[in-house]
This record gives C-alpha cells, structure tokens and sequence, in this order.
C-alpha cells in the first residue's frame, strides 16, 4: 500500500502541484491546508533521479519521434558532475558540474516521465475539478485546467526558459544589482539546460544575510525595483519567485548586495511593447 501511495503521489504531482500554486497565488486556498500538494511536493524533493538518467537521454522515445537530446554523453561533456542534486522540485532537478574548459555550470534535467505524464496529470486534473464542482456548485475551478494546459508544455520546454531568461537580462540590463545565469545554448536542450553556475544564499534566509553583511533594506528595495519594471515597463513578469529561485549574495567591490534570478520557465505578458502606457492606465483604475 505505501509503495502503491508513493507511486500515486509521485505520478500526480505534477497536477498537485501546479493546481495548489495556482489556488495560492490567486488566494483561493492556503497551501498548507492543501495536504496532497504537499506530499506531492515532499516526493518529488526526495525521490531524486539518477546520474544514469543523463547518460540515456541521448536517444529518447519523445511520441513517435526519436530525437537526439545530448550529443555525446556525460563523460565526454563534463570534466566532473555532481550526482547529488543542488536542488529537485516536481519537472526537474539542478546538479552542479564543470565543463571540459573549466567553467562551473549548474545542470538542469527534468524527470524522466515527466513529459510523458503531463497529459495525464492534466486530465486527472479536469476529472478531479469536475468533482469539485459537483460538490461544491459554488467554486470554479476548472480555469486550473487551461492554465495547466497553457503552461505546462512552456515549462517543459527548456529552451523556451532558456530564451525566457535573455529576455528578462536585456530587459533589465540597467539593474547592476540583477545577476541572470547565462545559457550555454550548445550543450542545451528542451529537456537538458545547462547555464552559468552561481551561488548565494536564499533570499528569505535571515542567517545567511546577517553573516555576510547584506542589507536586508537594500534587498527589498531591489526586489520593489525589478518586479516594478516587470509588471509596469515590460508587461514581462517571473511568476515563480519563490526563496529557492531568487538568491542573494555580497558583491565584495562594491559592498552591496546582488539579487540572483533563476527558473524562467514561467511568465506572464500582460501587454505588449505598442500598448503598454494604455496598459498600465487600465491595471491602476482596476
């Protein structure tokens, strides 16, 4: 029965979990009350995938297509890669690496059945909301499932994110305070991003901001700065701003703090360049 529960948690996360961020950012539920998300989300930190994974996506089943996804293998790109994982959230993992030149990278790789599954997960989505409803006549929820349906495939589609996060660098280039890693587009792939290595410590990470001296105030005021000009210049906004993807860290030259910007799998357009000043004038009169 448990091995059964994991396999079901780990399936379904996906769906949890893109339901319980979206429920939350638009305040419908707290997800600390949305138990099965947060399983989902504790199997899916835990159950890392392997160094093999990597080797083996060089030929992968993608539908009825074959496709290469690395040209060479794992030896042949890295001097060295770490097995354990930086990080694992529910599409992906980051393991640090070095490159045959030196270069430190981070290396993010996305779960095996994870493009497989989405299709699935989307439809237990709309069979379970459609329960919901049922249930609860009052509630819509079934919204969930054409953002799922919308979004899902963007964030799937690594080089998509890669392409993201040069727009937001040229976008924000002014920011001396925003670092955006660099995408090395030759080694990358839909399924296989791998980009500048940089380190800092989360930003809600009290500790580590008073040990290196960063100025919390400075911070704030920088975050205010960066979300500002997304939502109100660019209409080109990060919607997935959680600690682990914005990083801080002291600049030891100029003794100010640098904000770190990773995961731009996701984001929203609220206009485009030609009606953005008519944009703007709508969203403060809403």
């Amino acid at each position: 029965m448990v091995r059964v529960f994991y396999r079901l948690a780990s399936l379904t996360s996906i769906t949890l979990l893109s339901s319980g961020v979206l429920l939350y950012k638009t305040q419908y539920l707290d997800p600390n009350d949305f138990g099965v998300v947060r399983i989902g989300r504790a199997v899916l930190m835990t159950a890392a995938i392997s160094i093999d994974y990597l080797a083996h996506l060089r030929h992968v089943e993608g539908g009825t297509e074959k496709y290469e996804e690395i040209k060479s293998q794992v030896s042949d790109l890295f001097l060295h890669f770490d097995e354990t994982p930086l990080g694992a959230a529910s599409l992906a993992q980051v393991h640090r690496a070095v490159l045959r030149d030196g270069q430190t990278v981070a290396v993010k790789v996305q779960h095996p059945k994870v493009q497989t599954q989405s299709k699935k997960d989307i439809f237990l989505m709309e069979i379970l909301l459609h329960v919901v409803k049922v249930v609860f006549p009052k509630f819509e929820f079934m919204w969930l499932v054409d953002e799922a349906k919308k979004n899902l495939p963007l964030e799937l589609d690594f080089l998509n994110e890669g392409r993201n996060a040069e727009r937001m660098a040229a976008m924000v280039s002014h920011f001396p305070f925003l670092k955006i890693p660099k995408i090395h587009w030759d080694l990358s792939t839909e399924r296989v991003l791998v980009m500048e290595y940089m380190e800092g410590g989360q930003v809600n990470n009290k500790d580590y901001m008073e040990q290196n001296k960063i100025d919390v105030h400075q911070v704030s005021c920088a975050l205010g700065k960066l979300y500002s000009e997304m939502i109100f210049v660019h209409g080109f906004v990060h919607c997935d701003p959680h600690p682990g993807n914005v990083l801080v860290r002291n600049n030891p030259k100029t003794n100010s703090p640098e904000i770190i910007l990773l995961d731009h799998g996701l984001y929203q357009v609220r206009w485009s360049g030609t009606n953005a000043e008519g944009s703007i004038t709508s969203l403060a009169l809403t």
